[in-house]
Order: C-alpha cells, then sequence, then structure tokens
C-alpha cells in the first residue's frame, strides 16, 4: 500500500512540474479520495477551470471535489490565474490531452478559446463534459470535435424565478423595468426573456421599458436615475446581472426611491448577497455553482463508463441546476 502511494505522489509530482515548466500561472490540484488501485498508470478525469479568484469559480471546484469522494474517485482540477488568459486555457487542455485523461470538464473563459482543444480530444477518444459558458458548437462540429455533456444554469428559468419574486412583492401593481445586457450577452439574453414573458402576462403591473446597459453597473447607475425621473410609479427593477442590479441600487439611494422599490439581481455574487444581507438588494437569483461542478463529473463518470462512440455530429445532453432567490 505504502508503495503504491508513493508512486502515486510521484506521478502527480511529475505532472505538476511539467504544467510549471509549459505554463506559468496554472494551478493544479488532487483529489485523493477512492481506491488506490484503481487505474493507478491511467488518470481518469481532470477538469480545466477559469480563474479561482472567482468565487463562482472556487464554487465550481469545491463542488468537483465533493462529488469526487462521494464516488471515490480522483479528478485533477487546472485552472488559469486570469479571466483573460485564452491561450494559458488552451493549453491546460491540451497538456490534458497529452496526459490521456479519459474524461475531462472544461469551463471556457469564451465560446471560441477551447475549440481547437476540444476537437483535439474528441479525435483521440477523450469525453469532453462542458460547464458554465458553452462552447460555440457550430465551430466545434466543423473541426470534428463533440461534447458529451454541457452543464448549466437554466438563464430562461432565472428570469422566470426573478420575475415571480418581484410579481409576488408588488401586490398593489405598478410599473417595472429590466435592465438587460448586451446582444452578445447570450445569457442575459434568455433571463431578460424569462421575466419579460412573466411580466407582460400578469394584469396589474405593466412593463414600462427594457434599458441596455451592457452588463455594467455605471450604466445601470445612469439608466436608473432616468427611469426613476420618468416614470413615478416605478415599483420594481429586474437587473439581468448582479452588477447591474448594485448600479441600479445606487441609483435608488440617490433618488430617495429604495424604500419603495424592489431591485432583483441575477449571479449570487458575493457583493450582491451583501447588499442583500444590508438590506439595499432586494434580491438575487443565485446560481448553484457548486453543483454546476458536482453535475459535470456525474456527467463524465457516465461517460466512461458507458464508453459510447464519440459523434462530432451529436448534440450534446443539456443539464440544467436548478437556481434560487436569494433573500434577507
Amino acid at each position: 500500500m505504502h508503495g503504491l502511494r508513493r508512486f502515486r505522489f510521484l506521478r502527480m509530482t511529475a505532472v505538476t512540474l511539467l504544467l510549471g515548466m509549459a505554463l506559468s500561472g496554472c494551478t493544479l490540484r488532487e483529489n485523493t479520495g477512492g481506491d488506490p488501485h484503481a487505474e493507478a498508470h491511467r488518470p481518469q478525469y481532470a477538469m480545466v477551470l477559469r480563474a479561482l479568484s472567482d468565487p463562482a469559480e472556487a464554487a465550481v471546484k469545491q463542488g468537483v471535489e465533493a462529488e469526487a469522494n462521494k464516488q471515490g474517485v480522483t479528478v485533477d482540477i487546472f485552472a488559469v490565474d486570469s479571466a483573460d488568459d485564452l491561450d494559458g486555457q488552451l493549453a491546460l487542455l491540451q497538456q490534458c490531452i497529452e496526459t490521456g485523461y479519459r474524461a475531462v470538464g472544461v469551463s471556457p473563459l469564451t465560446a471560441d478559446n477551447l475549440v481547437e482543444g476540444i476537437a483535439k480530444a474528441s479525435q483521440q477518444d477523450i469525453y469532453i463534459v462542458n460547464l458554465e459558458k458553452e462552447t460555440n458548437m457550430q465551430a466545434l462540429q466543423q473541426k470534428g470535435g463533440s461534447i458529451a455533456a454541457f452543464v448549466a444554469a437554466d438563464p430562461l428559468k432565472d428570469g422566470e424565478n426573478a420575475a415571480n419574486y418581484l410579481l409576488s412583492r408588488m401586490t398593489a401593481g405598478g410599473d417595472i423595468a429590466v435592465l438587460a445586457g448586451s446582444g452578445e450577452d447570450t445569457v442575459c439574453a434568455a433571463r431578460r426573456q424569462g421575466a419579460e414573458e412573466n411580466f407582460r402576462v400578469t394584469s396589474g403591473v405593466r412593463m414600462v421599458e427594457t434599458r441596455v446597459c451592457d452588463g455594467d453597473a455605471q450604466q445601470a447607475f445612469t439608466q436608473t436615475a432616468d427611469l426613476l425621473e420618468k416614470y413615478p410609479q416605478l415599483k420594481g427593477i429586474y437587473a439581468c446581472n448582479d452588477a447591474m442590479a448594485l448600479g441600479a441600487v445606487r441609483a435608488a439611494e440617490e433618488a430617495g426611491r429604495l424604500d419603495t422599490l424592489w431591485i432583483v439581481g441575477s449571479d449570487g455574487t458575493p457583493q450582491a448577497l451583501e447588499s442583500v444581507q444590508a438590506g439595499r438588494l432586494s434580491a438575487t437569483v443565485a446560481v448553484d455553482f457548486a453543483q454546476i461542478g458536482a453535475a459535470a463529473l456525474q456527467k463524465m463518470l457516465e461517460a466512461v463508463r458507458e464508453n459510447a462512440p464519440i459523434d462530432p455530429k451529436a448534440q450534446p445532453q443539456t443539464v440544467s441546476v436548478a437556481s434560487y432567490i436569494a433573500e434577507k
């Protein structure tokens, strides 16, 4: 037993040194749960994540580790240091391919930065599970790449949850506005759709406007100030991310309207949760990022267990993780 443990330690040390020489700023962690005899000569599972300085991504990592302990498997977790290290994240995936993992979970920084690596992994019979931000499937399929499953929160449902929360609080009716992201932000677009559809079919409330703020707090501040002046009966605001929600909170405070206005954000960031607890932001639709990590690992285990052929023409299975309302 001691000899086997020593072998595992040496193997992981070698991988760590290799990545250290090739990629500065990338981190590695091994979960040591499970049978030390299993697949001693071939690592099975790895995760390539975004920067762990992001609390959401740190929660994903924790979810992966908890599920790995539960399932009795070892998972090697890699992450870049910053959100703009697109090449570094691709290089991490390429290193995983060379190491020979059977399945790799990836949380891309952009829709396109891991396309080349995922295509290469598919050609070498490595299963890929995509979590959080969806990879550009059209570009991937053109290169012969395949994804076994896509795991993320359901942004359409996020918007519906936010709308239902606001409507349940606005029992006396009133005007509602939406603060939206840019046209390229597909997550915000789906959240906006889910909220607006509910607002439009509910009697007693009037959805007055949707203002595009590009997901930015300062733009949300400016647009909210204008909305408050234009609509004296404005009682509710849904912001499609927490940054915009916090910008709206500042504007409402300066206008002396915070006590009469319900403001709901999305994401459940630490800043938004702090504002909720302080009684400023009404609520945020929080995502269970740990569950996203756990569900992604479950899909990786399933792919390896079933040993299904990798088909570039197949659409990935979609796994939606429920969000929840975080309020005081």
